[in-house]
């Protein structure tokens, strides 16, 4: 992945902001937690998940904009889902919340100049990452997880959400 940074990236994370909304809209309530792939997650779980990892993107994205040189750590999905009561979260609130939280980053990642997006830190996985990286990952996270949900909600008989086109 290259440090150079494209402004289209602001573009497409800001665009994402309505995909917990749209991943649940027309869902029966009786299929939410329906496993249609085996041993993959619920559209309930899938959105969860999304959120969290965003939450905790925006963290990262924060701390290298804040901080020199930043680490981060890696963090264990299947343990957030397993741990973090996804049947007993609110999906419309989760679903706003993500959308406010992509909306308020991209207000700040608006504000910045193009120099700011080469602010690196360390994954712990990963290793160094420029905010560039950092978004353009979070966008890819976001569409590979709609793939997964398409597949989905095909199988149910909706319609898939928008799949950006770039």
């Amino acid at each position: 992945m290259t440090n150079e940074w494209d402004p289209i990236w602001l573009e497409r994370f800001a665009a994402q902001a309505t995909f917990p909304a749209e991943a649940l809209a027309g869902v029966p309530a009786e299929q939410l937690d329906a496993r249609l792939v085996e041993g993959k997650w619920s559209i309930r779980e899938l959105v969860v998940h999304c959120v969290d990892a965003d939450l905790v993107g925006g963290w990262r994205l924060r701390r290298v904009i804040a901080e020199p040189g930043p680490s981060f750590w890696a963090y264990d999905e299947n343990a957030f889902l397993a741990r973090l009561s996804p049947a007993t979260r609110s999906l419309e609130r989760l679903a706003e919340l993500f959308r406010l939280h992509r909306l308020d980053l991209h207000a700040i990642l608006s504000a910045l100049t193009p120099d700011d997006f080469a602010r690196t830190g360390t994954h712990s996985e990963n290793g160094p990452m420029s905010l560039g990286q950092l978004v353009r990952v979070y966008v890819e996270h976001i569409e590979s997880h709609r793939r997964h949900l398409n597949l989905k909600r095909t199988m149910l008989g909706l319609e898939p959400t928008r799949e950006m086109t770039w």
